[in-house]
């Protein structure tokens, strides 16, 4: 099982500790005798772990990590279980919704849905608000685009495994179920999700859908990635319109972008979407900073964390001024799958 890039090996910093614990907290037996400092230790481990394997599940969508597609779906089954969510279905509400439409009506993950006057609260209840809207947009892009044979058995194995893992580790052990599978998986879930509040918020908005992304499906098997150049090079070749710099904010910090395969690099993904991971920071220093406003390039995630949820915890852009929210009546949900509904749209789309 050859990866295609080498940086990739350092995925499995994160899936192989993750289902070394799994096997030792629920089948060592007497082992795994565990006192509630080391049970607590454990719960907090496996959050990070999962939230870590759905960053991978992220940038595995956007690029493959095997030639060989026997291997990619196993790979894809690994993820499913280790981020608590079957993979491809990442690919709809990302790689077209957001990717696309980001921030407008059609972006289903749009931060201007929350608009609770304590920031905080918009922190907190943006998965929970949003997932709703995205799975039913996802359910009807999947229903409209008729998945081929081979990516329905694809997406059935990734939920059978997700669904087959919960129910056998509830079985065997439910206290430790809740507490080691559950909470990390309902936690990766809304951590990468939360993300995009971060990310975005106050940002343009990006209404043109001109991020540069191709918006691919993923319908030709790869589930919206590509076999890209990871240099600089390759990303002027990738870029398909000029970028909006200021559509989302990054954290360039060296331990966020080590913990999340250089997530924090925002804009860069959004403006080359089929770069490859690791070379974001090279991309970001050289495509991205020179044009991006300085608000937009924040070192410390725990600062603006603070800043921004805690004290003064004030919604403003990244000009500094109160964020401007449209009119709820004049934000409503824009089906970006209507796109799909005839066979010829379709079919033009997978070619």
């Amino acid at each position: 099982m050859l990866f295609l890039k080498k940086k990739d090996i350092w995925y499995l910093v994160i899936i192989l500790p993750y289902y070394g614990a799994i096997a030792v907290l629920f089948f060592a037996g007497p082992v795994a005798v565990l006192t509630p400092g080391v049970a607590l230790a454990c719960c907090l481990g496996l959050c990070y772990l999962s939230f870590a394997a759905a960053c991978i599940t992220h940038n595995c969508m956007h690029n493959p990590c095997f030639a060989d597609a026997a291997h990619e779906e196993c790979w894809k089954l690994l993820l499913s279980v280790a981020y608590g969510h079957p993979v491809s279905t990442f690919v709809p509400g990302h790689n077209l919704g957001h990717h696309k439409f980001t921030q407008s009506q059609r972006d289903p993950m749009r931060t201007s849905k929350l608009r609770y006057r304590w920031h905080w609260l918009n922190l907190l209840l943006f998965q929970p608000t949003v997932a709703k809207d995205v799975m039913m947009l996802d359910m009807k892009y999947l229903w409209k685009t008729r998945l081929k044979k081979g990516q329905l058995r694809s997406v059935g194995m990734q939920w059978l495994a997700v669904v087959g893992a919960n129910l056998a580790l509830y079985l065997v052990n439910t206290p430790r179920f809740w507490l080691f599978f559950f909470i990390p998986h309902l936690f990766a879930q809304w951590a990468i999700v939360s993300m995009n509040l971060l990310q975005h918020d106050g940002c343009s908005d990006g209404s043109d859908g001109s991020d540069g992304s191709d918006g691919s499906d993923g319908s030709d098997g790869s589930d919206g990635s590509s076999h890209a150049s990871s240099d600089t090079d390759g990303a002027k070749s990738e870029i398909v319109r000029a970028p909006d710099y200021n559509i989302a904010r990054n954290f360039t910090g060296v331990w966020i972008n080590t913990l999340t395969f250089n997530n924090g690099y925002h804009t860069a993904h959004h403006a080359y979407p089929k770069m490859h991971w690791h070379a974001l920071p090279a991309v970001h220093r050289t495509l991205v900073a020179p044009h991006i406003h300085p608000n937009l390039d924040q070192p410390c995630m725990a600062r603006y964390l603070w800043r921004t949820f805690v004290w003064p915890g004030l919604r403003v852009d990244y000009l500094g001024k109160s964020v401007k929210l449209r009119p709820k009546a004049m934000d409503m949900d824009d089906d970006w799958t209507l796109q799909y509904d005839s066979c010829d749209s379709c079919d033009s789309h997978k070619q």
